[in-house]
């Protein structure tokens, strides 16, 4: 399926440097990340937020309690980490 896609240029520019030194598309870049990125098993975290939140292997959003941590899980609070992932 063709997608298009409006990338920042230094963003393109590195991804287009990673497909020439790896010998491969652009496209292929692009799947790859998308794919590790999008991966059910990815743990590791971004930011802050990004420890509360994650995608389950369905899609469906959860919430984890991090030991020692004291956020307040509140409907405000929920409405901020779907904001930050587009949800």
């Amino acid at each position: 399926m063709k997608t298009l896609i409006d990338l920042p240029t230094s963003l393109h520019q590195r991804a287009h440097c990673r497909a020439s030194e790896q010998g491969v598309t652009l496209a292929e870049v692009v799947v790859e990340a998308l794919e590790k990125e999008l991966s059910p098993s990815r743990t590791t975290a971004r930011t802050a937020h990004d420890r509360h939140f994650e995608i389950d292997s369905f899609g469906v959003p959860l919430l984890r309690r991090i030991p020692g941590d004291t956020t307040v899980v509140t409907a405000a609070f929920i409405e901020r980490l779907r904001d930050q992932q587009g949800i």
